[in-house]
């Protein structure tokens, strides 16, 4: 399943080749992403961030390295936050781009 968020019909990514197609009208979406590649220089104005710790309303894009290290319990000794992903757990993706962004529709 290919979600429609890009404003071309094929972009490149951190070089990987996507082909996007019409299957989601997604006017903003809040994205989390580990990576080099800066959402906004693709997505332009669809692009949002936001504070992982808080729930959110609408599309959410997470990547899956942020998106397990905010769900999981922390290793004895580190001490930084490990939990900013929980509010997530109710909820299923809509479609997993590229077997690592996990997209969300949060009503």
């Amino acid at each position: 399943k290919i979600i429609s968020i890009l404003p071309n019909e094929e972009t490149t990514i951190n070089n990987v080749k996507i082909k996007a197609v019409p299957a989601y009208n997604i006017d903003k979406i809040k994205i989390a992403y580990f990576g080099g590649g800066i959402p906004k220089y693709y997505l332009g104005g669809k692009a949002e961030s936001f504070k992982w710790e808080e729930p959110q309303k609408g599309w959410v894009a997470i990547s899956a390295t942020l998106l397990r290290g905010g769900q999981s319990v922390p290793a004895p000794g580190f001490n930084e936050s490990t939990s900013h992903f929980y509010w997530l757990y109710p909820y299923q993706p809509v479609t997993v781009i590229g077997n690592s962004i996990f997209v969300y529709n949060i009503l």
